[in-house]
């Protein structure tokens, strides 16, 4: 498999690194570092007669800026720089490059500049997610550096939607690997006219032992439901949930939704990035192209 890492150079945008080579080292990935140059605003500070010697002056200079990262990222990979051409987007670039090379996963910081710049507020992973539809793994303004845990812990959080349960199925092909974990989480969200707590859990235990049986190792899953604290939401509950599980990763679905969530796309999803020290590994729900296992 190969993950295609997006930068724009800043270092908020280099924060997805440390996570993105965490996991191809669990799954025997290879990364993809790509930068997207913009001949009419990279090249500002190359004094040059003609664009198309700025142009390669500033993608020989990055290519070896990434050569160097990659190097210190001490996983197998390689790096692009691809220029931007007119009228053409970056989300449309990375669509491209990450369909010509066939990356079975994406990876980007949520924030920064250029490339990244507002990348889930202003919608462009969520976009890529939809249009790509393989997973994104985000990393947000409170990331943190990945503990070197062994096993890969990947939490995959889902409300017993059938929606969700597509979601799933991208994950499975990850599990094949001996490195990684897989816990199946979900929320319990208290509502009046409910059969009461017991009767709620054993509903939502139920539907994870479903979920558990499309794993090539189902004992291998564990499988939490957890309730919702008082005064807390269910964003809060996922990232506790994480934590006391020593997740790496925390796997959510972008469209599942039922009476007890919102919408991922509109509420759960950016709560718990906005907060999550953690990365989001962002799945869309729909049947789609699940990564490949190695």
């Amino acid at each position: 498999m190969k993950i295609l890492v997006t930068t724009d150079g800043s270092p908020r945008s280099a924060a997805v690194f440390p996570h993105a080579a965490n996991l191809a080292r669990a799954i025997d990935a290879e990364l993809l570092l790509l930068r997207v140059l913009n001949p009419l605003t990279d090249c500002a500070d190359v004094l040059s007669p003609q664009l198309g010697d700025a142009v390669r002056t500033v993608a020989a200079r990055w290519t070896d800026e990434l050569t160097t990262t990659l190097a210190g990222l001490n996983v197998k990979g390689s790096v692009l720089v691809e220029v931007l051409r007119l009228r053409e987007h970056v989300d449309e670039v990375i669509l491209k490059m990450a369909s010509e090379h066939d990356a079975g996963l994406l990876a980007m910081s949520s924030r920064g500049s250029g490339i990244v710049h507002h990348a889930l507020f202003g919608s462009v992973a969520l976009n890529l997610v939809g249009k790509l539809r393989v997973p994104v793994l985000v990393a947000g303004t409170h990331i943190e550096s990945p503990a070197l845990r062994d096993p890969y812990h990947i939490v995959v959080t889902t409300d017993g939607s059938e929606d969700a349960g597509h979601a799933v199925d991208a994950i499975v092909p990850l599990a094949v690997h001996d490195s990684v974990r897989v816990t199946l989480l979900r929320i319990h969200v208290p509502h009046q006219g409910d059969r009461g707590d017991a009767a709620e859990v054993a509903i939502a235990t139920e539907s994870l032992e479903k979920l558990r049986a499309k794993f090539p190792d189902p004992a291998a899953v564990a499988t939490v439901v957890r309730s919702i604290v008082r005064g807390g939401g269910v964003d809060t509950a996922i990232l506790a949930a994480a934590a006391e599980a020593g997740a790496s990763v925390v796997a959510i679905s972008t469209y599942g939704h039922n009476r007890s969530y919102h919408t991922f796309v509109g509420s759960t999803a950016m709560g718990v990035l906005s907060h999550s020290t953690l990365p989001l590994l962002l799945v869309r729900s729909a049947p789609t192209k699940a990564p490949k296992a190695s």
